[in-house]
């Protein structure tokens, strides 16, 4: 996405909301670069145990600030994104977690 004809104040929040959205997008792969840092095989749910709690605080984090506002406004796909993402990591989770209970 770019500025497109902005100028002044505005080229400002847009630069401000593109690059606190970076940021998020850095933190979040580097959850999930920590993430795999867990051998797959034996620590399955350290593994989701982990990216959904630090997920669920970046998003907490995310609707309490100011900085939420600034992001979508420029970045509105963002949020959503994320909440996704944590849906589905909430569903993988949820599938192992079926599966050793019915071991």
């Amino acid at each position: 996405t770019s500025s497109g004809g902005l100028s002044g104040p505005e080229k400002g929040l847009y630069d401000l909301g593109t690059y606190f959205a970076q940021l998020v997008q850095a933190l979040h792969v580097s959850l999930f670069r920590k993430s795999e840092s867990y051998p797959s095989r034996t620590d399955t749910t350290i593994r989701a145990i982990f990216i959904l709690n630090n997920m669920n605080y970046l998003l907490k984090r995310l609707e309490n600030s100011s900085l939420l506002g600034i992001i979508q406004r420029y970045q509105p796909y963002l949020k959503g994104k994320y909440e996704n993402d944590f849906q589905t990591h909430l569903k993988d989770y949820t599938k192992w977690y079926y599966f050793i209970l019915h071991i």
